[in-house]
Formats: C-alpha cells, sequence, structure tokens
C-alpha cells in the first residue's frame, strides 16, 4: 500500500506551486482593467482559487461590464451557492446556479469555459450539478474579453459589491476553451494520488498557467506572484490595485501551501469582528470566543505569534491553545479543561480558574504560542514566560477570548515573513507542509458505494458490487427507498451470516444474502434487504486485517482481525457466563467499542468514553439515550483500557458466540468523538483534520433521537442532507443538514436529533482524504 504518495516522476508535492496570493477586504479592495481592444469573446476560459472568509454574502469573483445591459459575472450568490451570469442588451443569456453550497475555508478551484454560447463550469475539477442552467443558443459572446471594464474581486454595473476573502493563480486565456479541446480540466489543475484509493485536487505550477497566458489571444492574463497589485505574471495585461497592495494584502497562504485563519464556522463568535483576511479580530464587548480553522499536532515543534492592539488588561480575556475536542464542546476557552489561555494580564486561564503565570500585556504587545512535543510555552515580546503544560497529545487550534465586559483586538502572525520575535531554534510555522505526513489514508479503509438490485441468485451468478477500492471485513448495507432492516455482515461471523443492527436478533443464515466478500466490494444473492431487483441500495464498506489470528491475551481465546491503520479491530469469541476480559488488539485504548450476541435475541451493545459512566451502555438497536438499567452486566464497571476490553455477564452469556468491533481514533482515518449540540442551524463546528466520507450521530440523553448515518456518496456536495437510521427500518430522509468540510464538519440543522439544545452527541467519522507534508492540501469541499 502507498503510505506517502509521489508524484509520478517520483518528487513529493512542492508546496511552492503557487507563489502567493491576495486577500480582498470586502469592502473597498479591488483590482480592474480596461482592455484596450477586444478579444476572443465566444471562446475563453477563466482560472482562478478562491478562498472565502465570509459566507451567506454575496461575493463577486470576477466581473465584466460595458453597461448595466451587458455584463457578465462569476460570483458566490448570498445563500453561497455558486452563480455565472451573462447579459446581452438588458436579457439574460446564461444563468448557471450549483445545487452545491461552497461554506468552507478551504481553497476553492474555479474553472469557467467558453464556446459559442456554451458554458461549462469547474469546481475543484468536476462538473456541478444545477438547481438552474439557462443555456444562450449559439453566437451569443460573453461579456468577458470585450474592451471593457474588467474586475477582480468587485462588481459595479447593478451594485458596488466586494469580494471577502483570498484569491490566488487568477488566469483568463483568450481564445481557447476545454469544449474546443484546447485545453482539459486537468491541465488547469491536478488530481494529486492520495493512498491506493484517494486523490487530492490541487493546483498545477504557477508556471504552467502563465505559460498558456503567453501563447493565448492577447487579453490573456495570469496573476500570480505579484497579485495584490494586479502585476500580470507576463507582464502583457496589469491590472490596477485599488485600495490595495501586494506589500499590505500579499498572502503567503495559497492553494499549495495553506496556512490558518480565523474561521467564520464558529457558532459563538459572537461580537468578534474579523478581518485583514481573518487575522486579526476586533471584540466588541461581549463574551466570544474565535479559533484556527488549521488544526496542528502537540507533536512537533510550532510557534505563532499574535501581536495585541488593545491595551486592556484582564483575567477573562486573552489568546489560547485548545484541544480539538475541547472546539467541540462549545464550553469556550474560560470554562474548558482542554484550553491554556494567556490572559492579557498574566494568568494562566484553564477549566475557569486562573493562576498565576507571566508578564501583562500592552498595546503592541506580541504574544507568542510555542508548542514542543506536548509542552506549551508562552512568550511575551521575546522572553519565554515559562511551560504552561507538558504531555499534551491530540489536535489543537488557536483562538481568542474575552468576557462580557472585555474588550480585544489582535493579529495573528502565522507566516514566517510576518513574525518580529525570534522563535526558538527548531520552531515552524503552523501550516499544511508542515503537518505530518498521513501515514493512512481513511479511503483505503472506508468507503461507500450505491447500487442497484438485479435480483440475480447466487446460483446465477449473483450481483458483484464494486467500487469499494479494498475486500471489505464488515458490510453495512441499507435499501434506500423503502421501509426494511439494514444489514450487517462481517467476515468473522461469516459471509451468509445476517444480522439487523436495528434489531436484536441472532445471526441468520442467508444463502441469498451477502455471498463473498470480493476484492473490490461484494457479491450478493437474491435476498430482497440486499438485492431486490431494482430496489436502490447504500453500502458501507470497513477494512479490518488481512487475516484472522488466534489470540488468548485477555481472559479467554478470541478470533482477532486488525486494521493495519490501528483505528478498527474485529473480534469473535464465546461466552462463558462470567465477566471477561478481551483483547482488542489496538495501540491504545478504543474510543468506541460495539458487542452482539451473534447466537441469540439481544440488543447491540455499545461503550464510549462519552458515556456518564462505566455502568452506562447504547443499544445501536434502539433510539434511546444512555441507560445504566443492569448496567454493570454489560461492561463489568470497567472500562477498556489499552489491551482489553472487560465484558459482564450480558455481554458474555454462557453457550453464546459474540462478535465486537473496537474503534479508536486515528489520524487522517477515523475519529470518534462528541459535540455539544445547540439547536441551531448555525450548529456546532468539529475539527476532524481529514475531509469526512462518512458520519454516524447519536444524541446521549432522552429517547426517540435515532441514530443517524450520512456520507458524500449519497449527497456528494454541501449540504449533506440524506439521511438514514441506524436502528430503525425506514427509508432514506432528507433534511436535517451536515456540512462535510475540507477539516471537519458543521452541523446546518436545529433538528433536536442532531442538533439538541446543550446536549451531549457521540458521533464517529471516518475520513476520506487528508493532506499535509508531503502532500497538498485538501481543498474545500
Amino acid at each position: 500500500m502507498l503510505h506517502h504518495p509521489l508524484l509520478a516522476d517520483g518528487q513529493k508535492f512542492n508546496p511552492a506551486r503557487v507563489s502567493a496570493s491576495a486577500w480582498f477586504d470586502g469592502s473597498a479592495d479591488s483590482l480592474s482593467k480596461t482592455f484596450g481592444g477586444a478579444g476572443n469573446s465566444d471562446r475563453l476560459i477563466i482560472s482562478l482559487w478562491a478562498r472565502r472568509t465570509e459566507f451567506g454574502a454575496v461575493n463577486p469573483l470576477v466581473a465584466a461590464a460595458g453597461d448595466s445591459n451587458n455584463r457578465f459575472e462569476i460570483r458566490f450568490h448570498s445563500d453561497d451557492t455558486l452563480l455565472v451570469l451573462n447579459y446581452v442588451s438588458g436579457v439574460e443569456v446564461m444563468q448557471l446556479n450549483t445545487s452545491a453550497v461552497y461554506r468552507d475555508t478551504g481553497w476553492y478551484h474555479i474553472v469557467f469555459s467558453y464556446e459559442d454560447g456554451d458554458g461549462q463550469l469547474y469546481v475543484n475539477g468536476e462538473e456541478p450539478a444545477y438547481q438552474t442552467e439557462d443555456q444562450s443558443s449559439a453566437g451569443v459572446d460573453c461579456n468577458w474579453n470585450k474592451a471593457t471594464l474588467h474586475e477582480i474581486g468587485k462588481r459595479t454595473q447593478t451594485s458596488a459589491t466586494y469580494y471577502d476573502g483570498y484569491l490566488a493563480q487568477v488566469t483568463s486565456l483568450d481564445g481557447v476553451s476545454i469544449q474546443n479541446g484546447d485545453y482539459a480540466i486537468t491541465d488547469l489543475g491536478q488530481a494529486f494520488v492520495a493512498g491506493a484509493n484517494g486523490t487530492i485536487w490541487t493546483p498545477r505550477p504557477d508556471s504552467v498557467l502563465a505559460g498558456y497566458a503567453t501563447t493565448a489571444g492577447g487579453n490573456s492574463f495570469c496573476l500570480t506572484s505579484e497579485i495584490g497589485d494586479g502585476a500580470d505574471a507576463n507582464d502583457n495585461n496589469n491590472f490596477t490595485a485599488n485600495n490595495m497592495s501586494h506589500a499590505a494584502n500579499g498572502s503567503e497562504s495559497t492553494p499549495s501551501l495553506s496556512y490558518p485563519i480565523l474561521t467564520p464556522l464558529n457558532p459563538d463568535r459572537g461580537s468578534h469582528t474579523l478581518s485583514d483576511g481573518n487575522l486579526t479580530v476586533i471584540s466588541t464587548g461581549t463574551a466570544a470566543w474565535s479559533f484556527t480553522d488549521m488544526t496542528f499536532p502537540a507533536s512537533g515543534h510550532h510557534y505563532a505569534e499574535f501581536v495585541v492592539l488593545s491595551s486592556l488588561s484582564s483575567t477573562n480575556m486573552g489568546v489560547f491553545v485548545m484541544s480539538t475536542e475541547g472546539v467541540s464542546s462549545l464550553s469556550g476557552p474560560s470554562a474548558s479543561a482542554d484550553s491554556y489561555g494567556y490572559c492579557t494580564n498574566g494568568t494562566i486561564r484553564n477549566n475557569n480558574t486562573n493562576t498565576t503565570y507571566g508578564g501583562s500585556c500592552s498595546s503592541a504587545s506580541v504574544i507568542s504560542f510555542v508548542m514542543n512535543e506536548g509542552a506549551l510555552n508562552y512568550w511575551l515580546d521575546g522572553v519565554d514566560q515559562g511551560e504552561v503544560v507538558s504531555g499534551l497529545a491530540g489536535d489543537f487550534v488557536l483562538g481568542v477570548f474575552d468576557g462580557s465586559s472585555n474588550n480585544i483586538t489582535g493579529t495573528f502572525r502565522f507566516a514566517e515573513s510576518a513574525w518580529t520575535e525570534t522563535p526558538p531554534t527548531g520552531a515552524k510555522p503552523i501550516n499544511s507542509a508542515n503537518r505530518d505526513t498521513p501515514s493512512y489514508q481513511g479511503c483505503d479503509y472506508f468507503n461507500a458505494v450505491t447500487y442497484t438490485g438485479d435480483g440475480v441468485a447466487i446460483g446465477s451468478g449473483g450481483h458483484a458490487i464494486t467500487g469499494m477500492g479494498f475486500q471489505p471485513d464488515i458490510v453495512f448495507a441499507k435499501e434506500r427507498g423503502a421501509v426494511n432492516d439494514s444489514q450487517w455482515y462481517d467476515r468473522l461471523t461469516g459471509r451468509h451470516e445476517q444480522l439487523q443492527p436495528n434489531e436484536n436478533t441472532a445471526a441468520v443464515n442467508l444463502t441469498e444474502g451477502l455471498s463473498a466478500f470480493d476484492a473490490d466490494g461484494f457479491t450478493t444473492g437474491s435476498h430482497e434487504e440486499i438485492n431486490n431487483d431494482t430496489d436502490t441500495y447504500i453500502a458501507f464498506g470497513w477494512k479490518a486485517g488481512d487475516t484472522d489470528v488466534a489470540n488468548d491475551e485477555g481472559s479467554i481465546s478470541i478470533m482477532l482481525s486488525i486494521s493495519q491503520a490501528g483505528h478498527l479491530s474485529l473480534v469473535r469469541y464465546s461466552g462463558t457466563g462470567s465477566a471477561e476480559t478481551i483483547n482488542h488488539g489496538l495501540a491504545e485504548r478504543p474510543d468506541l467499542v460495539i458487542v452482539k450476541d451473534i447466537t441469540g435475541a439481544f440488543s447491540w451493545q455499545v461503550w464510549s468514553p462519552f458515556l456518564s459512566s462505566t455502568l452506562h451502555y447504547l443499544n445501536i438497536n434502539t433510539n434511546a439515550g444512555e441507560s445504566n438499567a443492569s448496567g454493570a452486566q454489560r461492561w463489568n464497571d470497567t472500562a477498556p483500557t489499552s489491551s482489553v476490553v472487560t465484558v459482564g455477564t450480558a455481554s458474555c452469556a454462557s453457550g453464546r458466540d459474540y462478535v465486537m468491533a473496537s474503534f479508536r481514533s486515528v489520524p487522517d482515518v477515523c475519529l470518534v468523538s462528541a459535540y455539544t449540540a445547540n439547536l441551531d442551524a448555525d450548529g456546532p463546528y468539529v475539527p476532524c483534520g481529514f475531509k469526512p466520507r462518512w458520519l454516524l450521530t447519536k444524541r446521549l440523553d432522552g429517547t426517540g433521537h435515532e441514530w443517524h448515518v450520512y456520507d458524500t456518496e449519497r449527497s456528494p456536495t454541501n449540504p449533506v442532507d440524506k439521511y438514514l437510521f441506524l436502528d430503525q427500518t425506514a427509508a432514506e430522509s432528507t433534511g436535517k443538514g451536515v456540512d462535510f468540510l475540507s477539516s471537519g464538519f458543521k452541523i446546518r440543522t436545529a433538528d433536536a436529533d442532531v442538533n439538541s439544545n446543550g446536549n451531549t452527541h457521540i458521533f464517529i467519522a471516518m475520513a476520506d482524504v487528508a493532506g499535509g507534508g508531503d502532500l497538498p492540501p485538501v481543498p474545500g469541499a
């Protein structure tokens, strides 16, 4: 398996592919040019990379107009869809309005190609689906590339509206198109191999795009290394910079080397106003907090700066380092045990307690963050204030917080060129290239496929379902369009042995169920719940180990299969009627354990550290919240350790056989955690460190709250709003949307099952792809 993907020529990904970007402030910044003569307006390509810093507002990317009746524009609309418009003589002759919304702070590659009245739009290398697609007839010109005003980051003919965000590698090619075969979308961007089954869309080098501009028509341009000044890489068609300059607006954060920014996705941002490319925060004095969109591991040696621009000294205001688990708890850095805040009066705030630490801040003070192999130090104006804490593990974010009567204003400096203090030797900036290269890709250990049943029986060859990319060891399948039981098959229970996650029943031998685990999927028979003719299905597959091994490192002997990535183990054991210890085979304690009696009618038992105690459990086959009824019989009131899971008599009955699946959070592959809900469509933002492929979430309290399953196979673009219930027979439903992002997910519904008011929801997120290190950053979803 390819763990450290390389290009075809053997070279690792070069983060210098794009040399610079520029941020636009949303109120005055723009680039403009009026061409001296018309180019080819019926054949052209526009290519650019955009990173949004504001959502829910009109954000123009490029626009051109002779007057209000003859104009063209590409913009993010107020509903966060992407919109292309072309008006001729006051008539709208083209509208391309995507169905997908784009609410990610990752970079997006947007390409528009025009050929004789036909427009094609691409986002991250793929043509999106449209809610509106109106195309003109042949022979109608595009209003781009004429001898008229062209604007980047602004539109003026209908209203003066400005772009809020970053732009990079803005390119226009005169007289060529994708439709005409002059270029393919893969000439403008590249699908970079990530693992055995994944790809990451990434830029072509500046020099390649600039080269295209030299050979295309006379109005071509490519804005790259000095984009903030409007400078064309070939010095042929320079733009005028309006209210901006590259010295002030230029940035080292690019689609090939991404740096953190403060995320607008935080629902508790409150009174904080973000500006200067979301590096500056201004508070107006109500309790709020802001944090960065990029995580970094406690391991390694990281450095960043924050310059304080206000002088108020307080015990409840300052900067912080916070674990990603703390972020999703919505408790705020002041109250979180997972946050260490340097207050402007010099104290450290952790878990609602302030302790004496270092010097107090004044206006223009520089606070530096230093994380070195799990040890956190703050520096003030270049002087180390001492160690705050050591032994930290996992992923963290940086941020700013204040109380209800405090104001804080300041700016983060993430790029090395912006630092004013001297960092400790060996410290590196937080960016995509300085992350650890993923050792594994989630798409090599989990995948989802949709298929249509054909009703073919095993004796006639059955129905081979392909596209997993590996041989699965667990398959969960569900008919999408009808009320029917869900299906669970795993290799240790046996390929013909059907379990039903929505029922407590024993395994049933079905020769017409799943008949084989294949190299790229599985084969089914004609059983109606998995292969009824013309019915549609979704199947999820997990890869455990390539072999099953006998293991007796617990108190009883078992059969064990362990994923190479270390996130999943599959166990089969026989009950003894006593409490026993089962070796799970993972490197650390699992974060979620599922046990099912496969020979008797008994519920699916679930343990997680996010439950209230070791006496508590959940049942997959019910919509009930956590329970402690006969709790000691489930886990013997004992939490799993780094080596074993302890089961009680209810999970180890004499004469019964059991299957146990244990999941552990592993970077870039799987995250098992919890979030605190807020009953708002602006729901919790949960950093994962990877782009999710699949999400299972369950509210812990109360009854009537189903296990919800989301995935990007059925909902490939945001909002991801098609869901199934793990515990119910119900057909697929829509609504209750979630955004799957380049490095996590955000709840976008006020539905109480998924986003209740102040309650805890546990989840498992399985990764699609992750970037960083020797891989490119993952673009926005």
